[in-house]
């Protein structure tokens, strides 16, 4: 690093460079045919290296961090779904093969409780709905859509429309299929209400709020959040008819989250006390001597263990 800030002073660093890791291998599609044109690049931190495979889907990688803790190649073109693979450092010699896959085309149709179309819902694909790389698309005025290229194997379907409660579909895609059905019926929307007070009974404004399943619902919505008013209210709709725990997080107070006993409410009262804090030398247990480094963890031990982690087990 050079502090280029000092006037007048010239500054002639040395410049080691150390010796870079070329990775070399090929694109494939599903049959083993080679990919020409894709583009190979690795991921971070080596966002601006990249090359494009040759006609034998061959290519050649280089300016890589030879002893890079993690390094990940990723193949992309049109018409394909992305492929990526993680290179261990003791495969670093060896040549990599990556495969694109042509994917399966979802496409259905986004209906209300009444089956009437549904038009500006966004349908989404993957683990989270913001995934990435991202496969979206929003109903037409028919409440069509159409999702290209989406990898085969389990995913799942998220669909958000305004007025309407969001909508999870765990999807199992064959490998050997082109085309899969999705046809959604969008339920009514729920909501959920109420105020966040400190500890003295005064309302806290402009804190995070958010809604997440509870129980075997945990995984069932994802994205809920909102902040609190000037007045300390909040509301969160959109939630379908499932468990739901709501939680607040502001800086100088503990994380408060509370089970909602009902949806379509707005008297739940989140109370956030003041965050606490503790500080400390840790020691040879032996010789009484001060150690430089280490970690601690802290948790909500069990009550059989209790005792003893206080005394520092």
């Amino acid at each position: 690093t050079v502090d280029a800030q000092q006037a007048g002073v010239v500054q002639a660093p040395d410049v080691v460079l150390q010796p870079e890791l070329r990775l070399r291998g090929r694109v494939l599609d599903e049959e083993g045919r080679p990919v020409a044109g894709a583009r190979v690049e690795p991921g971070h931190p080596f966002f601006s290296v990249a090359t494009t495979t040759d006609a034998d889907g061959h290519f050649e990688l280089g300016t890589l961090e030879l002893e890079a803790r993690y390094l990940a190649l990723e193949a992309h073109k049109e018409g394909y779904v992305s492929a990526a693979k993680r290179i261990e450092r003791e495969e670093r010699t060896a040549p990599v093969e990556l495969r694109l896959a042509r994917g399966v085309r979802v496409a259905g149709r986004v209906s209300d409780p009444q089956g009437a179309p549904v038009w500006g819902a966004w349908i989404s694909i993957g683990y989270t709905p913001w995934q990435d790389p991202r496969i979206e698309a929003w109903a037409d005025r028919e409440g069509r859509f159409t999702l290209a290229r989406v990898p085969s194997g389990g995913q799942t379907a998220w669909i958000w429309r305004t007025g309407f409660a969001q909508k999870r579909i765990d999807l199992e895609l064959p490998s050997d299929a082109s085309e899969h059905a999705l046809d959604v019926q969008l339920e009514e929307s729920h909501f959920i209400g109420g105020v966040v007070l400190g500890d003295d009974g005064a309302p806290l404004p402009w804190t995070l709020v958010y809604a997440e399943g509870s129980g075997r619902a945990w995984e069932s919505i994802e994205g809920f959040q909102s902040y609190s008013g000037a007045d300390g209210r909040f509301r969160i709709a959109g939630l379908p008819e499932v468990g739901i725990t709501v939680g607040a997080v502001a800086q100088g107070r503990a994380r408060v989250e509370l089970e909602a006993p009902a949806l379509d409410r707005d008297d739940l009262v989140l109370r956030m006390v003041r965050s606490a804090g503790f500080a400390g030398t840790v020691v040879d247990a032996v010789t009484g001597a001060p150690i430089p480094q280490f970690v601690v963890r802290v948790g909500h031990p069990s009550e059989a263990f209790r005792e003893e982690a206080v005394g520092g087990i």
